[in-house]
Formats: C-alpha cells, structure tokens, sequence
C-alpha cells in the first residue's frame, strides 16, 4: 500500500491510498488538517511549526531565521 499527498495551487490537499486492485481518493484543505492553522495565512507565508500550541501555522517568510529564495519540493 502507498500513501500519496499533493498540495496545487488552490490549497487542496489530495491524498491517494492505493492498494493492490482498488484506489480510493479523498480531498481536503490544508486548514481542515489536524494540527494545521492557516486562519491568517497570506500569499507568500509558509506553515511554520510552533511549539508552544503544538500546531503548524502560517506565518510570513520574512519572520523566518532562514531566506528562503527558492524551494523545489521534487518530483514525485
């Protein structure tokens, strides 16, 4: 059995369980996750982890230690 996620353009977060003869395809949004908070999430943020509440939140790059210039997730 495989697990296969994939975030497009519109936030949707699609993950595909495939077994030997069947496939079965769900989709959700990425605020819609457990653990997941994207209520004040803008274009250009990333989803940071956060200790203290235990969640991923969306946070804006430029408060981030590192610069990010570019990020390539690979190819699946």
């Amino acid at each position: 059995m495989a697990l296969k996620v994939s975030v497009n353009s519109s936030s949707r977060v699609a993950t595909n369980t495939i077994k030997t003869a069947s496939k079965t395809q769900t989709s959700t949004t990425l605020g819609g996750l457990e653990g997941v908070n994207v209520a004040d999430a803008e274009d250009g943020y990333a989803l940071v982890y956060n200790e203290d509440t235990g969640q991923w939140e969306a946070a804006p790059t430029s408060s981030l230690a590192v610069v990010i210039s570019f990020l390539d997730g690979g190819t699946f």
